[in-house]
């Protein structure tokens, strides 16, 4: 049957296990007479939500001159269903100008639990992983990298899958099925005039198509630890070259199958201090079979957090490591396609980050409030040392009242030539303004 085999089947088990579960409280609910659904006290319903305005500028990539790159205005509702005995539902719906006036059903699902078991099922937003900014181990979710937020959480794209659990405290198993790809949508960045897009190639929605996972966790006072694997398609797609079109290169984004085993974890065993680590190998399908397809590699990250000064201050420092297992450049020729080949190639290594076999990063967060937690400072800078690569996220919100906030930062990427943020710092660089209102 295969590996994929087994785990789909494992997880019809759970299903029938689970709907006999709910049968059972469903049957009983009705031989006691709880039809009084609205009334019940165990049942709530709110609408909370957000309207934000905010506007990023910066230098344009060709021109050199400042320009808008964002001027968004977005209204979010966010209404929230629970019932205590039986489960509940969420949804994520926001309408902005970013791209015209379009409706973002950002995630919706239903979360139904029947004793030790509960599944959720529908549009939402899986992050796996300990570590802070960058998680190995999240394989699930893919990304906007190409949105402007003050919120990094916004770069996070939803997956209709289901998710199901299994609690024998203090463990859990996880069991993720994604049934339809959805892909990382990659930041805009400068590329050769003499490149043309073909349509995208990625899997269709075949059953044989879907991804899944596994995830076994503990969780304890002092120290949270999971394990898990993941055999599905790569979030992260890469250029497949298509060919000539007289003198133009045709490439399309395209996908490829991997699996990976990770595992994470956090700890408050040597308090004050706080550590957390994550390490995953993933191995593509057929790796470096085309030039799309990276080569297996090991990430992994250990990080250590504390506070200070009665908690107004908080610092996480974090080394991050990979490597890249047959590293190696693509062979270089004279022939018009080995050129190209190899520029593909190239292009293909910076989004999967393996431009080299290792790479040694670092990132430090800190945050500090003041003011009675009215005025909010908070920093991210990320180092890669291999690549000389430098990210530098800073953001300052003031709290105007208990709904109502407003926030400035300063988003900047630098890159030496040819590295992924050399190719994307003009583009993604900028200085923003926000203003927030929340309700409930």
């Amino acid at each position: 049957m295969g590996i994929r085999g087994d785990i789909l089947f494992l997880f019809f088990l759970f299903m029938s296990v689970f709907s006999l579960s709910a049968q059972d409280l469903f049957e009983s609910s009705l031989a006691e007479g709880d039809t009084d659904f609205g009334k019940s006290p165990g049942i709530n319903f709110e609408i909370p939500g957000y309207v934000r305005t905010n506007v990023y500028t910066g230098e344009n990539a060709d021109s050199g001159r400042f320009e808008f790159k964002q001027a968004q205005a977005e209204f979010a509702l966010q209404p929230r269903f629970r019932d205590k005995d039986y489960g509940s539902a969420f949804a994520d719906i926001r309408i902005n100008n970013t791209y015209g006036n379009v409706v973002d059903l950002h995630e919706a699902y239903i979360d139904a639990y029947a004793g030790n078991f509960n599944i959720k099922a529908g549009k939402q937003v899986v992050v796996w992983g300990k570590a802070d900014g960058i998680n190995p181990t999240n394989v699930i979710t893919p990304q906007n990298m190409s949105v402007f937020s003050p919120n990094e959480d916004d770069s996070r794209d939803a997956n209709v899958l289901i998710r199901s659990f299994y609690n024998f405290n203090p463990f859990r198993l996880e069991f993720i099925w994604v049934p339809v790809y959805g892909a990382t949508t990659l930041p805009e960045f400068s590329l050769p005039s003499s490149i043309v897009f073909a349509d995208l190639s990625y899997p269709d929605n075949s059953v044989s198509n879907s991804s899944a996972a596994l995830k076994f966790s503990y969780e304890a006072a002092s120290i949270d630890a999971s394990i898990s694997y993941y055999d599905g398609w790569s979030v992260t797609p890469g250029f497949d070259y298509a060919g000539m079109q007289g003198t133009d290169v045709v490439v399309s984004l395209c996908s490829y199958r991997t699996r990976s085993i990770g595992a994470d974890f956090s700890s408050s065993v040597f308090s004050p201090f706080g550590l957390r680590g994550e390490v995953a190998y993933k191995r593509p399908d057929h790796p470096g079979f085309n030039e799309y397809t990276p080569k297996p590699e090991l990430y992994y990250i250990l990080g250590v957090d504390r506070e200070f000064i009665d908690g107004r201050l908080s610092v996480i420092l974090q080394y991050i490591g990979k490597h890249v297992f047959s590293w190696g450049l693509p062979s270089s020729g004279t022939a018009p396609e080995q050129i190209v080949l190899s520029q593909v190639f190239q292009k293909n290594m910076l989004i999967s980050g393996q431009q080299e076999k290792w790479s040694h990063s670092a990132s430090l967060r800190p945050a500090y409030s003041m003011l009675n937690e009215i005025l909010k400072a908070e920093a991210l800078v990320m180092i890669n040392f291999s690549t000389k690569e430098l990210l530098l996220k800073s953001k300052l919100t003031y709290s105007i009242s208990d709904m109502l906030s407003t926030a400035v930062g300063v988003d900047y990427y630098y890159g030496t030539d040819n590295t992924l943020f050399d190719l994307i710092g003009k583009y993604k660089s900028a200085v923003y303004a926000e203003l927030k209102l929340y309700f409930m």
